[in-house]
């Protein structure tokens, strides 16, 4: 009869303990889910308003002049795609109400997308085109 009420009680405690995982758990992902789709629109709204890279998604610029020039085709190349996968999320988005606003944003993203491949890299980053001058 012990080790019936032992096996019981560990039953319990372990259905409880259990219960308890998964509703912080849960919290908890929803909390970092939150946070993850707020940066995306926070992101999305910062492109849609200066149509220019954001500072976030840049790499430090390197203080070798002649490696300037590899580094602004990398950190445009790796903007594009960014913002390739921000059209995919907009696309698929329960944010917008109706279809003609989901449209006009995705229409902005491509012309932002043909903008960022066309223009000039220190126009598009809102970046000097050369690294900052040693002191």
């Amino acid at each position: 009869m012990d080790k019936t009420l032992l096996t019981i009680v560990v039953f319990l405690a372990f259905i409880f303990l259990f219960t308890i995982a998964v509703r912080y758990g849960t919290l908890l992902a929803g909390r970092i889910v939150g946070q993850k789709v707020s940066a995306t629109h926070h992101m999305l709204e910062a492109i849609l308003d200066t149509e220019k890279i954001p500072p976030e998604w840049l790499d430090p610029a390197p203080r070798e002049p002649a490696q300037v020039a590899a580094w602004q085709a990398r950190q445009r190349d790796r903007a594009i795609e960014k913002l390739k996968t921000l059209h995919k999320y907009a696309e698929n988005s329960p944010a917008f109400e109706d279809r003609e606003s989901r449209e006009y944003v995705l229409l902005e993203l491509e012309r932002i997308q043909e903008q960022w491949a066309a223009r000039p890299f220190a126009e598009i980053a809102g970046t000097p085109a050369s690294p900052p001058s040693q002191p």
